[in-house]
């Protein structure tokens, strides 16, 4: 079960404390589950940021189901909890539904690389 962001001061440690790392059409910010602004629920949070780029509300609606979707695909095989920012390029939209879970795939791997090192804030 995946929840939402929806606190401002969670939104706030994302951007200040954040461990952030990219893959293609994606970048991810993660917060670990320690931090004072993670709720203690062990399931991940997730929030999406699209710009206008992305065009009308239809098209930002889509992108943001694909990428939860895939979001979900990825994490069965590194789960982890804490909280994510999802920020994608327009060009989400138009990645092959498995290159999209790649890319997720790839950033939690480079999270659990730098958790496992102790880089995380």
């Amino acid at each position: 079960m995946i929840r939402s962001v929806n606190r401002r001061a969670t939104f706030s440690a994302l951007r200040a404390d954040g461990l952030r790392v990219s893959s293609g059409a994606i970048r991810l910010t993660f917060l670990a589950p320690g931090h004072p602004s993670v709720s203690e629920d062990p399931s991940p949070a997730i929030a999406f940021a699209l710009g206008q780029a992305f065009g009308p509300a239809v098209r930002r609606n889509r992108a943001r189901r694909r990428m939860r979707h895939a979001f979900v695909e990825a994490q069965a095989s590194t789960p982890m909890g804490g909280c994510f920012l999802v920020v994608a390029r327009p060009e989400v939209l138009r990645l092959p539904y498995a290159d999209l879970v790649g890319s997720f795939a790839n950033c939690l791997a480079q999270i659990a690389r730098s958790s496992a090192v102790g880089a995380i804030k």
